[in-house]
């Protein structure tokens, strides 16, 4: 799936190496996650809005409602590198019925990349399939965010960092007595 996404890495300078490097890990931690969430929101809306748009033409149908909603932020966090990963792609669904024998019936995952980048003429079995024409929805959505996304991203740091401290803070008090 991350190779799916698209992403933002935003490295800046020794001021502000330095201002993360003076707060726990925990701290910087839970300000990155926060501060890059709020950043990818107007990315993930752009994406669902245009594969909804794409629906209304589409010979996939309901196919594409399905992978508008499927269309996520995910995070991980690497706690030693002091790096917080944070993509917009479309979750893969696990195959886990409620009931045994019961297994979801669309996985949108597998489609998505075939629906972005498209597919060259192929042979399936006897059959010459022409192929598909890309019809992109993640890049784009990317391309005219990407500077608000940076925007986002610079607005909410400090404030996001600070109300991690403020928790990091209360969790010191509360477990030892003072910060």
């Amino acid at each position: 799936m991350a190779g799916d996404m698209v992403g933002l890495d935003l490295s800046g300078d020794r001021e502000l190496r330095a201002f993360l490097a003076s707060f726990p890990a925990t701290v910087v931690k839970g300000g990155l996650r926060t501060a890059s969430r709020k950043a990818y929101q107007p990315v993930q809306k752009a994406a669902k809005s245009k594969a909804k748009s794409y629906q209304k033409e589409a010979d996939t149908g309901s196919r594409w409602k399905e992978i508008g909603q499927a269309i996520t932020t995910k995070q991980k966090t690497y706690p030693r590198k002091g790096v917080v990963y944070t993509g917009v792609g479309v979750a893969w669904k696990k195959y886990a019925g409620r009931g045994r024998g019961q297994y979801q019936d669309f996985n949108p995952g597998p489609l998505a990349y075939i629906i972005e980048f498209g597919t060259a003429p192929h042979n399936i079995g006897n059959y010459l399939h022409p192929g598909a024409q890309p019809r992109p929805f993640l890049r784009p959505a990317w391309d005219e965010n990407k500077a608000a996304a940076v925007g986002r991203m610079a607005s909410s740091l400090r404030p996001a960092i600070e109300q991690a401290a403020q928790r990091e803070a209360r969790r010191r008090m509360k477990k030892y007595g003072h910060a």
